[in-house]
Parts: structure tokens; sequence; C-alpha cells
């Protein structure tokens, strides 16, 4: 079967909607198929090719680039607001880091799925993988 979207949300997958309270339910689902379709061509051009392996790899993908999208809308939203009639909302730091960490874990297995280069093979260029910080 396919992957789809509905490998990641909550109940089969870890992404729950309320992660994404900025996009409507349509919107969220086709930004992870999105992510999946991204991942599928990572995958290929890195060149995992067994299934199960590029499964594995494409999803870890998708979650990557999910909890970064929650990540940059974390340290992009201001550490503390006061909405009128409503009170104040502080957010912590260690609340986007988490969220970075998700994020870097996920980009970890996808990397670790990408097979050694051959000394006979075509070469190709490294990889340009990084680890995102947390700086404040």
């Amino acid at each position: 079967m396919p992957l789809s979207y509905s490998n990641l949300i909550q109940p089969t997958g870890e992404i729950e909607p309320q992660l994404f309270p900025q996009l409507t339910l349509l919107e969220l689902q086709e930004r992870l198929t999105a992510y999946l379709a991204e991942g599928a061509a990572e995958a290929a051009d890195k060149g995992i090719d067994d299934a199960d392996d590029a499964e594995t790899a494409t999803i870890a993908w998708a979650y990557y680039r999910a909890y970064f999208a929650v990540y940059q809308r974390l340290i992009a939203t201001p550490s503390k607001a006061a909405i009128s009639g409503q009170g104040d909302r502080t957010y912590d730091g260690r609340q986007a880091q988490a969220f970075l960490d998700l994020a870097n874990r996920n980009k970890a297995i996808f990397d670790g799925l990408i097979p050694p280069e051959s000394e006979t093979g075509p070469a190709r260029p490294e990889t340009a993988s990084f680890r995102h910080r947390l700086v404040f």
C-alpha cells in the first residue's frame, strides 16, 4: 500500500493536527502529502533502493520536515504575548527545542539509511545535510 498522509497523522502516525493550528485539516493533509513526495524523491536521489529502507526514509523525511515546520513557527512566535481580555501566554524556548530535537532525530534516521558511496561507483557530491541548533 502506498504511503499517504494518513500514515503520519494520529492515530496511525505521530502528527497531531493541533501542531499546525494555522492549517485546516485539508491543508495539513496536502502539506504532509507533499513532504512524503519530497521524501521519496530524496530517498531515490540518495540511492536508497531497498523498498523497506526507502519507505522508512520517506516517512523519516516527512516527519523531519513536519517537526522542523513546527519548530520554525515556534521560534517565530513572540516568547510572551498578551491578548486583550484573555490574559498572557508565555512560550518557553524548550518547547521549540523539543521539536528541533524531533526533527533532527528523524533527519538522522533518513541520513542513516543512505548507502555508503562505493569506490567504483559514480561520484556524487557530498550531502548537504546539517543539524539545526536553537540559539537564543
